[in-house]
């Protein structure tokens, strides 16, 4: 049996609305210290700060928990392949 979408998008729109009622528009943002690093484990107080978070707000921002260098280095990679898209024939990027 088919579902027509027409008949299933209002629900639809309504279950995402009610999903991000709480969303903020300044997410939650925990600083990662150089112990939670080295460890690879959040701190009690930090995992709570982050469950709570997720549930309020469907995401969570971890301020330096990836090193600077390893960013540049996606960012290097990202920018070959973007130049790499542009280049190519019948590409909407241009």
């Amino acid at each position: 049996m088919a579902i027509e979408l027409e008949s299933v998008l209002p629900e639809l729109l309504l279950a995402v609305t009610t999903a991000n009622e709480g969303v903020h528009s300044n997410p939650i943002a925990i600083r990662i210290t150089p112990k939670e690093k080295e460890s690879g484990h959040l701190t009690l107080q930090h995992l709570q700060t982050a469950v709570i978070a997720i549930h309020e707000d469907g995401m969570i921002v971890f301020e330096d928990a990836i090193d600077s260098e390893h960013l540049d280095t996606l960012n290097d990679r990202m920018v070959k392949d973007v130049d790499d898209l542009v280049s190519r024939a019948g590409t909407h990027f241009k």
